[in-house]
């Protein structure tokens, strides 16, 4: 998952040329342009909002529990094993 300051370096830099894209279509009299930037700004800051809330009500994070494998190590040739007499496989 992307942390929060991820969140924002990734999703901010959008919503800014959304909001600035919109701003100089209406300026030019471009409404559908400028409602469909609208949106997507909305879109943009309402994914920043719930990615940064679904991220603080997930908790600390836990480490992985550590690989269960007991079997051999080493020896992925599938010949005999003289090659892999010094890893003990």
């Amino acid at each position: 998952m992307v942390g929060e300051a991820g969140l924002a370096c990734v999703a901010g830099p959008v919503l800014v040329m959304a909001l600035a894209a919109a701003v100089l279509a209406a300026r030019g009299d471009a409404v559908t342009t400028m409602c469909s930037q609208g949106l997507v700004a909305l879109v943009v800051a309402g994914g920043i909002f719930v990615g940064m809330t679904d991220q603080d009500a997930s908790g600390p994070h836990r480490p992985s529990p550590g690989s269960t494998f007991s079997g051999e190590v080493g020896c992925r040739s599938g010949g005999d094993n003289r090659e892999c007499l010094d890893t003990g496989g």
